[in-house]
Parts: C-alpha cells; structure tokens; sequence
C-alpha cells in the first residue's frame, strides 16, 4: 500500500516497480501539491509478468480528485483495463503496457492542457487482446495542446481518424497498417516527427516474432500521402517491404532532414531510383539491409540522382550486399560537399581502392567493417608482385558493416541515435577522417595503402 505522507511540500513521489495493490480515494489526500507521479510497473500485464506471478492493482476512481496540480503520470504496466478519472492539470499521461483497448472523450475529456500521450503497447503480440486498439472518433475533441501521440504496438489496422492538429511527434510503428490513404494526416500539418515502420514487416532476416502483410505486399502509401506535412523533419518508413518509392511522396516535404527506409526491398531503387531528387533538404539517410534475399550483386552503382542530395551528411548503407566498391559505382556521393559519414558494413565487399575517398574531403568516418576485405593480396597482385612482395594500395580493395554498439541492429527495433555517429574509440573524434576496417580479413597494413 502506498504509506502514509502528509507533507504540503511533496513535488514529486515515485512508486515505479512495487507491489501495489490499491490506490485509494484518501492514499494522495495528504500530498495536495505534487506535480509529478510515478505508479508505473506495479503490476505487470500477464504475459510480460515472472511465471506464476499473480497481482491486481486497483485505482479508485477519485484517487486523484485532489491533486490540482498534478502534471506528469506515468501508469504505465499495471494492467489496467479503463482509465481512472484524470485531474484536468496533467500534461503529460503515460498508459503503455496495459490491458486498454478502447478510448474515447471521456476518458481525457477536459485535459486541455495535455501535451504528451503514450498509448503503445496495450495490444500486441507480448500483451495480446486478441482485438486492436479502438478509438472513438471523439477521442482527442478536447486535446488542444497534444504535441507528442504515441500508438506503437497496438495492432491497429488503419491511421485513427479525428487526429489532433497540434501533433508534432506521431508514432504509428509496430502495428498492421496496411494502407495510408490521401487523407490520414491531411490536419496534421505542424507534425514533425512521423514514425510508421514496421508495419508490413519484412521478415527474411527478424530475430523476433514477425507480422507481414496479406502475401507479404509492402505497405500502401499514396502518392499525397504526405502532401500537407511541409514542417516534417524526421519520416521513419523502416521494415514495410516496400520494393519502390514513389517520387511524389516527397515533393511538398520540403523541410525533411532525416529518413530511413531500412530494411525494405529497395536494392534496385538504389540503383535507378530517381526519389534521391526530391531530398535536397535530407542530412540523415539510412538504407540498410535493403538486399535482395539470394541475390549478391558483383558491385555497387548507386543511382545518379543521389548527386542531388546537396544536404546529406550521413549516409548509411549496411546490408546491401555486393563484392566490389569503386570510384564509379559512388560517383554520386564524391559530388556532395557536406557528406560526412558512410557506412558499408555487412556487404561481403572484398575489393575497393581506399584513395578513391580523397575525391570526398568531407568525409569524417568511412566504416568498411564486417566485410571480406584482404587489402594485402588484392595489393600484392594489382602491382603484379610476388606474393612475399608488401603490397601497394593502387587497386580497389574491400569493405565492411556497422556499429554494434548503436542500438540500431536488423533484426531488432532501436533507432539509430543522433548524439554520436562514432565508434567505441572518442579519440578518434578528433581526428580529421577515421577509417573503420574491422572484422575483415586483413593481415597487415601499410602506410602506402593509403
């Protein structure tokens, strides 16, 4: 039970990870001023709880009647089936990982104020409710200052409709979206931040539990989609199968500084996608693990309208699978002054000629890691030496993956953070260029490879 305080000072109380059972009427009546409230993870939905762990918690419904200036709760992982009656001073309402699969106004009528909402994780497959996620199309009437909406893992079937204006963030991912129609986010047209991966999930390479869609058909997206959401700055498309972007799609982003459309089927937009065009604002794009399942190609040759790409800086490429890398096939990107970092990991690349990355003085970080790279042979026999000869780095040799301690990886679902695009070395962040060849194949290194 939750002890006894009687304290008008009280600002903040965390009850986070215990064994409460009730939260009753008078359990907050001593403590009138908090601002902040922590009740998460006190009783764990069924199958997210320890084996044979058993536990109800109960909240009475003016438990927290008195608290006028309560701000933030978090109730998030106690298996609540409704909504308690809410104080209309809140801003920020935490209702992941519980057992809630239909909302409507009642349930946050008179919270004008809220700001910040999570809602993920009520329905899925690690809390199952054999259902989806329902709202009532007067849900979010009285949400006039709602910024941030979090509906991930709840296996919704379609965008909710009566979406509030004022959203910057939207997070949509983790569900079973099969189509974004012309109209889904024509109101939201302050929205920044939009995150719908892993939708239709491509499931070739996932390390968990993995939903596609109907005959594993990549996510529908109209061509308008997107069409009013001129101040969107991050879209996160990962993990829906799609196998080619349409141009338009981007047209009227024109604020736009971060995509990622790993992990889908777009090897061949890679090479004659012509939607690098509409990215002249983009600074940030992540392509990995875009390869063709049983296909490896013999070399990499990127599309030439990557060249328009005037803003990118990081540019990451992981998973794409191809043997040769040269100054031809990345011609593109020796075009864009601001690039910064590059990524080929995991690629099985086993030639590239290292100077041809003199051509791009931008370059901060190359990371050739996780390939098939020998530099000393490929050397030894493009100078036309004998073996016991050191080699000379004048023909192209290999490359390699990514960084493992990011927590982006294929088969899971991290986010690639923004803080740091460095390895485990920060000495090298003071380095004018830092070459990343590990975890290939190579023996020694000379100074001449360079």
């Amino acid at each position: 039970m939750i002890p006894s305080i009687k304290s008008q000072n009280v600002t903040t109380l965390d009850l986070n990870s215990n064994h409460l059972e009730l939260i009753a009427n008078y359990s907050l009546s001593g403590i009138p001023n908090l601002i902040s409230l922590n009740l998460s993870w006190n009783c764990a939905p069924g199958k997210v709880r320890a084996e044979g762990e058993t536990c109800k918690l109960t909240i009475e419904h003016n438990a927290f009647n008195g608290l006028c200036n309560l701000q933030s709760l978090s109730l998030a992982g106690n298996s609540l089936t409704v909504v308690p009656w809410l104080p209309s001073s809140l801003k920020l309402l935490d209702l992941e990982m519980n057992n809630i699969v239909t909302l409507g106004l009642q349930n946050i009528s008179g919270i004008v104020n809220l700001r910040k909402l999570y809602l993920g994780m009520n329905c899925y497959y690690r809390n199952p409710c054999n259902s989806s996620f329902t709202f009532l199309k007067d849900m979010f009437k009285d949400a006039k200052s709602l910024s941030i909406l979090s509906l991930r893992f709840n296996n919704l079937t379609s965008v909710p409709l009566g979406l509030p204006p004022t959203l910057l963030h939207l997070d949509l991912s983790e569900n079973q979206i099969a189509e974004i129609k012309n109209s889904d986010f024509n109101s939201l047209t302050k929205l920044e931040h939009l995150n719908l991966q892993w939708n239709c999930q491509r499931c070739d390479h996932s390390s968990q539990p993995c939903f596609p869609c109907a005959n594993n058909s990549a996510l529908r997206i109209h061509p308008d989609a997107f069409h009013h959401l001129k101040n969107l700055r991050k879209l996160k498309l990962r993990g829906n199968s799609l196998r080619k972007i349409n141009d338009s799609l981007f047209v009227s982003l024109t604020s736009l500084r971060s995509l990622d459309v790993s992990d889908n089927f777009l090897a061949y937009d890679i090479v004659n996608g012509t939607f690098f065009s509409m990215l002249s604002t983009v600074t940030q794009l992540c392509m990995n693990y875009n390869y063709v399942p049983g296909m490896f190609f013999p070399k990499l040759t990127l599309s030439p309208s990557f060249a328009d790409m005037h803003s990118l800086k990081y540019l990451f490429l992981d998973g794409y699978f191809f043997g040769h890398l040269d100054e031809k096939g990345i011609e593109p990107l020796l075009m864009l002054s601001d690039l910064q970092i590059i990524t080929f990991r995991t690629n099985f690349i086993d030639q590239v000629n290292l100077t041809l990355f003199a051509k791009a003085p931008s370059l901060k970080l190359i990371d050739l890691s996780r390939n098939i790279l020998t530099l000393a042979n490929l050397c030894e026999r493009s100078q036309g030496f004998t073996e016991n000869v050191p080699p000379s780095l004048s023909q192209e040799m290999t490359l390699s993956e990514y960084y493992p301690h990011w927590s982006y990886s294929t088969g899971g679902r991290g986010t690639l953070p923004h803080h740091t695009y460095y390895f485990d070395f920060p000495s090298c962040e003071n380095f004018n260029r830092t070459l990343d060849l590990s975890f290939n194949n190579i023996r020694r290194i000379e100074p001449e490879f360079f």
